[in-house]
């Protein structure tokens, strides 16, 4: 059933394309970083928005959207081995990880918000404006 503020089913994904369910383990750090990495820990999706935490506690909250790719704004795909043993350590103990290929965000959107504030949208996807 597609809701009705959807015009149409969602869009058929390629086989290549990383979904959402693909990603299980999350972790985070610092001011603020943010990283999501498959069962395996073979492809990582990290986010580093700079200062970003600071300024939500400041303010209560963070809305914010930037277009990328932006100076304070960083989102990255990484290909390797061990991915989330690096972040957000200081010491690493094990000679991981083992990245292989490191592809940054050239174009798009990265938008925050605060998880108190959530605003919640339909359950479909739409493709990007053209």
């Amino acid at each position: 059933m597609v809701p009705a503020a959807c015009e149409s089913a969602p869009p058929a994904q390629p086989e290549n394309v990383l979904g959402g369910a693909d990603l299980t383990q999350v972790g985070g750090c610092g001011d603020a970083f943010v990283w999501v990495t498959n069962s395996d820990s073979t492809i990582a999706l990290t986010v580093n928005w700079a200062e970003a935490a600071s300024r939500a506690q400041a303010g209560g909250r963070l809305q914010e959207t930037a277009k990328l790719p932006d100076e304070q704004v960083t989102v990255a795909i990484q290909f390797g081995q061990h991915q989330s043993d690096g972040f957000c350590t200081d010491v690493l103990m094990t000679d991981h990880p083992r990245i292989v290929a490191e592809a940054p965000a050239s174009s798009g959107e990265a938008r925050s918000a605060s998880s108190r504030h959530r605003e919640q949208s339909p359950s479909c996807l739409s493709p990007p404006p053209a």
